[in-house]
């Protein structure tokens, strides 16, 4: 006889005999109750099984339909494996639904358009960007600080009050777009709506978020670079960058949309004034380099602020080449663009400066050298 078969049909004849006895004393319990039907589990009818049998009793009902007798509430949400799944919102009150209501805009044409129709719906905003630049640069040609007593914060450095106004603005709008009464107000002037340009969205827009990460992250890159760089050209030519920047970004990003006749796709947000401010400061210290703070001076490579820039701008364009559409990359690069003619601008301005100071220009000073070494070889 195999022992090991006897060990084997022992240790199974014994499984079942403490199967039994578990059975026996949760049936004298009163927690188990041996079912007729023998097909059943032995371990009784679960809840499991009774859900079952209701979903297997409902008719079936396509995706298609799911989706086409969906409520205005609900969204479709892309799900891992890879299919749609309806997620739908909670109820809201009644009044948010009448703000709600409210903040429809009757007015958007979503119907595809010629070129000259759509040339002529962007007409307005390019007037407005031009206008906007004039008036920046007399700002920034004109601008006179005020005297200590006339600030509003006189203890603070300028620097850190004129970016805490800019982050207390847009903190406001934060908090606006969060009060269903303003709804209709924000979605005119704070939300770039190519379906419906409206010239103040191109400047409202630039002070606007609606989520509290995309604020924070933006105040914070504000806080970091635009203090440096109001420091180093002061509060008229530092506000003159950052108006044009986000106006002029806003309307390369509402041009791509309006040409491409992608008339649904709304945007916000004060990146592009931020990446004017992020190139006009890489632009005036172009000749200096910078190490990554975080890492051993042995590991961090020295990185000069032009190779940022264009590592920057690069990473923009693969953006648009990959076909991200989560960032409006046009909107950067039209900040990239505006903050890198604004600091070139500035820089030709104060060489002017430099020269009229000393009386001459440089090319005068080149031409004085040649003309006086003639002189000298002609007379010797």
């Amino acid at each position: 006889m195999d022992e090991d078969a006897a060990i084997m049909r022992r240790i199974e004849e014994e499984e079942r005999e403490s199967d039994a006895e578990l059975l026996a004393n949760a049936e004298r319990i009163g927690i188990y109750k041996p079912q007729e039907n023998s097909e059943t589990s032995k371990h009784g009818r679960s809840g499991l099984d009774a859900i079952r049998e209701h979903y297997e009793k409902q008719p079936i009902k396509s995706q298609a339909d799911e989706i086409r007798n969906a409520s205005p509430d609900s969204a479709m949400i892309q799900h891992p494996s890879g299919r749609a799944v309806l997620a739908r919102r909670s109820e809201s009150a009644e009044w948010v639904k009448r703000y709600k209501e409210k903040a429809k805009l009757d007015d958007m044409d979503f119907s595809e358009v010629a070129w000259p129709t759509k040339v002529k719906r962007l007409l307005p905003s390019t007037i407005f960007v031009l206008a906007v630049i004039w008036f920046c640069v007399l700002l920034a040609q004109n601008y006179v600080p005020p005297p200590k007593q006339a600030r509003l914060w006189p203890d603070m450095p300028p620097a850190a009050a004129t970016i805490t106004t800019i982050i207390l603005i847009n903190a406001t709008a934060v908090v606006l777009w969060r009060v269903p009464p303003m709804w209709r107000f924000m979605n005119k002037f704070f939300l770039i709506i190519p379906a419906r340009p409206r010239i103040w969205s191109l400047l409202g827009n630039t002070f606007s978020h609606q989520s509290p990460a995309h604020f924070f992250g933006n105040m914070l890159v504000l806080w970091f670079i635009g203090t440096r760089l109001h420091d180093d050209i002061g509060r008229g030519n530092f506000l003159a960058i950052y108006l044009v920047g986000g106006v002029f970004a806003s309307y390369v990003s509402l041009c791509r949309f309006v040409l491409t006749s992608n008339l649904i796709t709304t945007s916000l947000g004060a990146s592009g004034a931020l990446t004017a401010v992020l190139a006009a400061w890489c632009t005036i210290h172009s000749g200096e380099q910078f190490r990554i703070r975080f890492l051993p001076p042995e590991l961090g490579p020295i990185i000069s602020l032009n190779l940022l820039l264009i590592v920057l701008v690069a990473a923009e364009i693969m953006g648009i080449i990959r076909g991200y559409r989560r960032i409006d990359h046009w909107a950067h690069l039209g900040g990239y663009v505006s903050g890198f003619a604004g600091a070139q601008a500035l820089k030709y301005r104060a060489r002017k400066k430099r020269e009229a100071a000393q009386g001459t220009t440089p090319m005068q000073e080149d031409m004085r050298r040649v003309v006086g070494t003639r002189r000298i070889g002609g007379s010797s």
